[in-house]
């Protein structure tokens, strides 16, 4: 027997019962802590200063105590424990932080942890436990992160999780949990993080999931569900990560996943989806990455996709998908686009109609030019837009320098609404051609040296509004009859 500081130890560090009971919580937890040293093989811990001394509780390595010396956090994490939790540590009643990480433990979750009432963080991933998870955890009414990841966990994951409200973390990934995903989830009104991919998870996912309003983060990936993606998840207003790749999903993607609005991330491939690619999809202005390939959807690839500026990664093969690649992904640094087998769209005559232009009006000399006769999509060229399938739709290189004539290839820009090449140094004739632009509203063509007749066919421009050809003071001839209910500049 060994004296220390008014209490009485065995040799195996528990509490003597002749020890005072004016020692109360203290004593239960110093003998809480010597049975995790002695079930843990703590001898040979990484770090175990002070651990089994008379010293106070708080200077033990990884145990922080409160002003009454009752046991507040208890961290030895990533510090070589072996062997098996003890349910003893259920007695921590002042516990709000039990992280053991990292280690090597074995065997079961103490069901006993279940009692730790003031209990806010329960770290116990990556180690080697085993077993189910105790139903006991969901009376954890102050948790709010749980962690049990990297284990060799397995059975149903307890609905009794469900009761957690004040969770925000929850963590069960790469276990072998089985057996459905609790609807009780869909109560954590607080979860910011549900993470429980690389499991053996089966059933559809839960409807009710789709209540988490402040969810950032979903992963279900990488396990055995079914059925429909839920197109309740479309209100998680909030989220910006949701993995569901490689499981047995199938149906149609939901049109109302294009209302996640901060979404960064979207993996739903490897799964057996079919149906179109939702054009609401191209609404998540956000979106760094999307991933569709693996599946077996079908149709023309959405020219709103192209309106994701901000996509850097696009995994579409391995689908069944016709017609062409929108122009605005050709920006896409990451792509599958020529495992698809899919050509890009027809702006290929837009593109050489613009260095036709460039070429005929010394664009190596304009004031600006940045991107012009690049690989980049058009859109990007300075002064050019262009729509979700990167046609042109507006071309503005007023005050620019241009000089030299207007090529004739610019009636080929048959989606062209908008031109200005106004105040710059063109000369000679006005190409014919424009009058081929349909849908050509606002044509400006003032403040330069052109020259000759204005022609006939720009009386076809049936849909234009404005037309400027002032201070070109070598044109000459009448105005075309069909422009003459037009107000010319």
């Amino acid at each position: 027997m060994v004296a220390i500081a008014g209490m009485a130890f065995a040799g195996d560090g528990s509490v003597d019962d002749s020890a005072p009971a004016s020692m109360g919580g203290v004593a239960t937890d110093r003998a809480a802590l010597a049975a995790l040293y002695n079930a843990t093989d703590g001898a040979n811990w990484k770090n175990n200063a002070n651990w089994l001394s008379d010293k106070p509780l708080g200077e033990w390595y990884g145990v922080t105590t409160d002003e009454n010396g009752r046991v507040t956090w208890l961290d030895p994490v990533e510090n070589r424990l072996s062997g098996e939790i003890p349910p003893e540590l259920g007695n921590l009643s002042n516990l709000e932080w039990l992280n053991l990480s990292g280690n090597r433990l074995s065997g079961e979750i103490p069901s006993e942890l279940g009692s730790l009432n003031n209990l806010e963080a329960l770290y116990l991933g990556g180690n080697r436990l085993s077993g189910e998870i105790p139903s006991e955890l969901g009376n954890l009414s102050s948790l709010a992160w749980l962690n049990l990841g990297g284990n060799r966990l397995s059975g149903e994951i307890p609905s009794e999780l469900g009761g957690l409200s004040d969770l925000r973390h929850m963590f069960l990934y790469e276990n072998l949990l089985s057996g459905e995903i609790p609807s009780e989830l869909g109560s954590l009104g607080n979860l910011e993080m549900l993470t429980l991919n690389d499991n053996e998870l089966s059933g559809e996912i839960p409807s009710e999931l789709g209540n988490l309003s402040n969810l950032t983060s979903l992963d279900l990936s990488e396990n055995e569900l079914r059925g429909e993606i839920p197109a309740e998840l479309g209100s998680l207003s909030n989220l910006e990560w949701l993995y569901l790749y490689e499981n047995g999903l199938r149906g149609e993607i939901p049109s109302e996943l294009g209302n996640l609005s901060n979404l960064t991330e979207l993996y739903l491939g490897l799964n057996r989806l079919s149906g179109e690619i939702p054009s609401e999809l191209g609404r998540l202005s956000n979106l760094t990455m999307l991933s569709l390939g693996g599946n077996r959807l079908s149709g023309e690839i959405p020219s709103e996709l192209g309106n994701l500026s901000n996509l850097e990664g696009l995994d579409l093969n391995e689908n069944r998908l016709s017609g062409e690649i929108p122009e605005g992904l050709r920006h896409v640094t990451e792509n599958d686009l020529a495992d698809t087998g899919l050509p890009f769209s027809t702006s290929a005559s837009d593109r050489a109609a613009l260095t036709s232009l460039y070429n005929a009006a010394d664009g190596e000399n304009w004031a600006e030019s940045a991107n012009w006769l690049s690989d980049k999509p058009l859109g990007e060229w300075y002064g050019v837009t262009t729509d979700g399938n990167g046609r042109v739709t507006a071309l503005d290189l007023s005050e620019n320098m241009l000089v030299g004539e207007i090529p004739e290839e610019l009636g080929n820009l048959d989606k062209l609404e908008f031109l200005d090449l106004s105040v710059n140094h063109l000369m000679g004739e006005i190409p014919v051609g424009l009058g081929s632009l349909s849908e050509l509203e606002f044509l400006d063509l003032g403040m330069n040296g052109l020259d000759g007749e204005i022609p006939s066919e720009l009386g076809n421009l049936s849909n234009l509004e404005v037309l400027d050809l002032s201070s070109n003071y070598d044109l000459s001839g009448e105005v075309p009859a069909k422009l003459r209910n037009l107000t010319i500049i």
